[in-house]
């Protein structure tokens, strides 16, 4: 059942207790004939559905109906006779704690009994919504039989119970049915609804239509770092149209300034412009630990300063972000050396990002922007998603991040086809720079141009340590030093299953797989992109190589306009010379040594092999 409220009713209803509602049906048997549960899946919890009670097949004398604990352990239970005859409760033990009745309940009777000293077995705490409790139910039939049933049930936790006494009887349970809440969120149907959320921040609510914003001409974030959003929103598919917020003094600033464990599904931002300082989002400017579904933004994002992402500024904890896009502009416009723009976060700290992408322009003033997230700080994961929009930042730029930062961040199943532009360093078609000794980057692929003044790769700009793997590149990489078809720099790292066939530019060093190369590792990989360096000699793979191993890697002469593979020589390289059908075939060398077929790394084509996964 879903509830509609008005804005009056917002400041009428005091502030909401934690409660979730939880309805459970227990059947324990005299006479077992059949059971009917009704299961209703929430992204939080599962509820099992009491409001068709009345009309349920009975298979037993009683049945847990409602069930509610606060935080000093005392709780109110609603037993139901389900039979026709007459049955006296005993004994009710939650969590091993026994409270003792002599009560009767007729026949088709339901009461509502008071249970106390719970706290040490079935605690709720400030601030948790439910908790599961194991209940020991004793009660004597009408023959005089003593029936003793177990079962488990989730209690919502509220702040005060009342009454305490666990001899008392009280009927019926208070605000059982309280708005608000997953099944009876409140419907938002205007721009002042929306602002109101703010008096009520572990509500649940749902939007009943689009809604305009125009009206209300600087809207106040929802939520802030002391009192942060714990609910959800539900957009039901509808859009909010021309959302202004202009806090350019304030930090942790999007339609919820703040957020903590929330979901956040099926919504979209449509014409809105939201400006803040620090850390600012199109939905959420900051956001620990909760979920983000089916949300678009298309409006402008502004950080004043640092850290700006078309969907969420600040990403941490466990949150995540799955089947979302931007399309608006994002812009991290301060002074701070540390910018941080992302088309879907600002700055990832840990979490996940899948099946979402950007379209819209991504602009860093000064370091660290990228298509999906500005950077990743540990353990972020992005997968299964693209970039189509241009992202221009002085420093680490990439088609997906600009930076990854330590273990744990990786890149996969993802492609960019924007302008990757570094006013000065580190540009990546995929990644700007990282620094990682675990997988950085596979399955990806580049056809976007990257450009900049030092050091850009078709797939990454500086690699230190990590491995990219079974990832191409087909766009054309330029800078004045430094431009390599998958890297710019490899150090202490792994290239292995990748090819490059843009053309690669530059006035001093360019190579077709990496530029400079030190304790490193290419593998299984090969270039047919022309190779220029118009004051220097360019290098099939490798112009510098410090130190490092090449190995089943080969280059075409004649394409790539480069007779050698390396700096002074050809060492663990193969040149096509005059015979590039020779490396169209599995069968011959080096391709001999990788492996091929739809569950291997490589196919054969009618010319040079592709990927498997392409």
């Amino acid at each position: 059942m879903v509830v509609s409220k008005t804005s009056s009713d917002f400041s009428a209803q005091g502030t909401i207790e934690y409660l979730i509602i939880i309805a459970v049906i227990v059947v324990i048997s005299l006479i077992v004939v059949g059971l009917f549960v009704t299961v209703f899946n929430s992204p939080s919890q599962e509820i099992v559905d009491s409001s068709s009670k009345a009309g349920a097949v009975a298979v037993s004398g009683i049945s847990i109906v409602e069930s509610i604990i606060d935080y000093d352990g005392d709780s109110l239970i609603r037993l139901s006779n389900n039979s026709s005859d007459a049955i006296t409760l005993t004994k009710v033990s939650v969590g091993g704690v026994d409270n003792n009745f002599s009560e009767q309940l007729v026949g088709l009777d339901s009461k509502v009994f008071s249970l106390n000293s719970l706290n040490s077995n079935c605690p709720c705490s400030v601030g948790q919504k439910s908790v599961k409790c194991e209940v020991k139910i004793i009660y004597t039939t009408a023959t005089g039989i003593t029936q003793t049933d177990y079962r488990t049930i989730n209690a919502q936790c509220v702040n005060d119970s009342t009454p305490v006494n666990p001899a008392v009887v009280v009927d019926p349970i208070v605000s059982v049915l309280e708005l608000g809440t997953i099944e009876n969120p409140w419907i938002i149907n205007n721009c002042q609804e929306l602002q109101d959320m703010n008096l009520h921040l572990d509500g649940n609510y749902i939007l009943g239509n689009t809604i305009d914003c125009l009206l209300i001409t600087n809207f106040i974030p929802v939520g802030n770092e002391s009192t942060p959003f714990i609910g959800s929103l539900n957009g039901n598919n509808y859009f909010i149209n021309n959302l202004i917020i202009n806090k350019p003094t304030t930090d942790n600033v999007g339609l919820f300034g703040y957020a903590a464990g929330t979901t956040i599904s099926n919504l979209g931002l449509t014409n809105s412009i939201v400006t803040g300082r620090y850390t600012v989002g199109g939905i959420i400017g900051s956001m620990n630990d909760g979920t983000i579904t089916n949300v678009f933004n298309a409006g402008k994002v502004i950080a004043k300063q640092t850290t700006s992402g078309g969907i969420v500024g600040f990403l941490a904890g466990d949150g995540s972000i799955t089947n979302s896009y931007n399309a608006g502009d994002v812009n991290a416009a301060g002074s701070d050396i540390y910018s941080f723009a992302g088309g879907i976060v600002g700055y990832f700290d840990s979490g996940t990002i899948s099946f979402s992408y950007n379209t819209g322009k991504i602009k860093a003033s000064k370091n660290y922007a990228g298509g999906i997230a500005g950077y990743i700080n540990s353990v972020g994961i992005i997968t299964n998603t693209y970039n189509i929009g241009d992202v221009n930042a002085n420093n680490e730029v990439g088609g997906i991040t600009g930076r990854i930062q330590s273990d744990g961040g990786i890149v996969e199943y993802s492609y960019n086809t924007g302008n990757i532009r570094a006013t000065n360093e580190n540009a990546g078609g995929i990644v700007g720079s990282a620094n990682s000794t675990f997988d950085v980057i596979k399955n990806s692929y580049n056809t976007g141009m990257v450009n900049a003044s030092l050091t850009a790769g078709g797939i990454i700009g500086m690699q230190w340590g990590g491995i990219i793997s079974n990832s191409y590149n087909t766009g054309d990489v330029n800078t004045t030093w430094n431009a390599g078809g998958i890297a710019g720099n490899l150090t202490f790292g792994t290239i292995t299953n990748t090819y490059n066939t843009g053309d690669i530019n530059a006035k001093y060093y360019s190579s077709g797989i990496a530029v400079v190369m030190l304790e490193s590792l290419i593998e299984n990989s090969f270039n047919t992109g022309r190779v220029t360096s118009i004051s220097d000699t360019g290098r099939g793979i490798v112009r510098d190589l410090r130190s490092g191993t090449i190995t089943n890697t080969y280059w075409d002469t004649f394409l790539t306009n480069q007779s050698t593979c390396l700096t002074d020589n050809n060492l663990g390289c193969v040149p096509t010379n005059n015979t590039p059908s020779w490396y169209y075939s599995s069968i011959n060398a080096p391709l001999s040594s990788w492996t091929f077929g739809t569950d291997a790394n490589w196919v054969t084509t009618a010319t040079y092999p592709i990927l498997s996964w392409q």
